[in-house]
């Protein structure tokens, strides 16, 4: 069960004034917390893993590797909501160990459902009357059922449209700020007694962004907004509108711990059996023979067009947001995780993006690494910066053929490896006194998400010719727009580097890639 004994008791307005209260809430879900660590570990863990050798018998452990990491991500899970989020958290840090990266992507977000009547309680106190008045029904058995909330199907009373209802779990915002307050005087610790690990990671995205993001992610209201502007943004769109579907907000019905929306129905997962036959019945006449291209359409849209255009990035596309329907169009849901990027740091992550993989330019990603930096509160006298251009080099060199006369220069070898050059170079550059804004994490852990989920689906899947081509087009009105104040000499230069880039070996590279692909029959 979920996590209630002490966050029962919590009130916004004591917990926000009185210290006393907040010790004893603190020292309360320790306690409940310590017992839980110690059943874990005494019962729960070893009776699981004697599984692994019965039998007929699965488990936690069914694959037979039990190891240090696999225990602490299923204490995670154990220890509840804000646990969870702090695991998917700390599996798209750069400078987090890779088996502790991939493990922890596993991380399920799955719980024991609410009891119904507990449901109905939180139905009547956010909607200020009895369930009758405002649903025809609802099933008491719940579609999903995650940490923070679960949902449920129902027919709206008044205008006779059956919706989907994600209604969150009793005292969440209670247990999320006393076990975010507990993490931080954790990390503060840790602060003081390691250096080293304070040299090796920014703490500052477990202090303030991960509060930021959960706090958010429990904001009903905010996620119906972002839902809702994705929407309107994907049916205005003459390409999108044909593949892509996100549910309708009901308004009226929804509030902060509230979501009501349109009941979409027939959709399976795409890593299903059933979404796999889905995806390779339909086929579009853009990319063929299968149509899992298509994926890496919509996600470029997602998080690339989104990110670059309109300034705000979906930052949990994993196969539990992802599903397709029967009519083949992608179903996405859950906008809980999303982070809206200033114009500055758009342009900071093109730049980052277009110096690694399309320039590869070590100057150009210096620049534009100097920029993040800055923007993320960094002092420059705080980085070494000979040793950083070194490493960016490096990094560039292993990704691409060395010039010769006979061939065009410096074509990127595996545009595939996009996403992780830039996680790999994140992590190398953090030790180098290097900070990052927080969307930047979000932002590199979507693509990261895409990358994997499109070649498991397609192996000949690429997600760099997918979004390159609308970072490319967003800097092409960069460079329009520096034309405002140009003399004769200078206008001359920039339009040379506008033809550098418009017919650089990187796009002509990606032009042929997708060639090849529209042809393949």
């Amino acid at each position: 069960s979920m996590q209630l004994t002490v966050a029962r008791f919590y009130h916004r307005a004591t917990w926000e004034y009185l210290i006393s209260y907040r010790i004893f809430m603190v020292f309360g879900t320790l306690v409940e917390l310590g017992g839980r660590i110690i059943l874990f570990l005494l019962i729960r863990a070893p009776v699981e893993a004697v599984k692994v050798y019965i039998p007929g018998q699965t488990g936690w452990f069914g694959d037979g590797r039990i190891t240090g990491i696999s225990i602490l991500r299923h204490l995670f899970e154990t220890m509840g909501t804000t646990f969870i989020k702090l695991g998917q958290i700390l599996s798209m840090r750069a400078e987090a160990p890779l088996p502790l990266k991939q493990d922890l992507q596993k991380i399920q977000d799955n719980v024991p459902a609410v009891g119904f009547s507990d449901v109905e309680d939180m139905l009547r106190k956010e909607l200020g009357a009895p369930v009758e008045d405002v649903f025809e029904w609802i099933d008491p058995e719940p579609l999903a059922a995650a940490s923070l909330a679960q949902v449920h199907r129902a027919r709206l009373r008044k205008e006779q449209e059956d919706v989907a209802v994600k209604i969150q779990r009793p005292h969440l915002q209670g247990i999320v700020k006393i076990d975010t307050m507990i993490i931080d005087i954790a990390l503060g610790i840790v602060r003081l007694a390691l250096p080293l690990f304070r040299r090796k990671t920014d703490l500052s995205v477990f202090t303030v962004s991960f509060s930021k993001h959960l706090d958010q992610e429990i904001d009903f209201i905010s996620e119906g907004r972002y839902q809702d502007k994705m929407r309107l943004i994907i049916e205005d769109h003459t390409y999108y509108s044909r593949y892509v579907k996100i549910a309708r907000v009901h308004w009226d019905y929804t509030t902060s711990k509230l979501l009501t929306m349109e009941l979409v129905k027939d959709f399976h997962r795409l890593n299903s059996e059933k979404g796999n036959q889905i995806l390779l019945r339909h086929k579009l006449p853009e990319f063929r023979p299968e149509r899992a291209c298509h994926l890496g359409l919509v996600e470029a849209f997602r998080c690339s067009e989104s990110c670059f255009k309109w300034g705000f990035v979906h930052g949990d596309a994993h196969y539990g947001n992802l599903y397709v329907m029967e009519d083949g169009r992608i179903f996405l849901c859950d906008f809980g995780m999303m982070d809206v990027y200033s114009p500055e740091l758009r342009d900071a992550a093109i730049e980052l993006f277009l110096g690694l993989m399309y320039y590869a330019d070590p100057d150009i990603t210096l620049e534009a690494l100097s920029r993040l930096h800055e923007q993320a509160g960094g002092k420059p006298n705080k980085v070494n910066w000979s040793e950083a251009r070194d490493l960016v080099q490096r990094l560039i060199l292993r990704r691409v053929i060395k010039p010769t006369p006979d061939s065009m220069p410096q074509i990127p070898v595996d545009m595939k490896g996009a996403p992780n050059l830039l996680d790999e170079a994140v992590y190398l550059l953090i030790p180098l006194g290097f900070k990052f804004p927080d969307g930047l994490w979000l932002y590199v852990k979507a693509l990261a998400y895409i990358n994997q989920m499109g070649f498991e689906l397609f192996p000949r899947y690429d997600c760099a010719t997918m979004f390159v081509p609308i970072i490319a087009e967003q800097q092409k009105q960069r460079l329009l727009a520096e034309m405002k104040d140009l003399n004769v000499t200078e206008m001359r230069e920039f339009m040379n580097r506008l033809n550098d880039f418009v017919t650089g070996p990187g796009l002509r590279a990606l032009n042929e890639m997708q060639s090849k692909m529209q042809t393949v029959s």
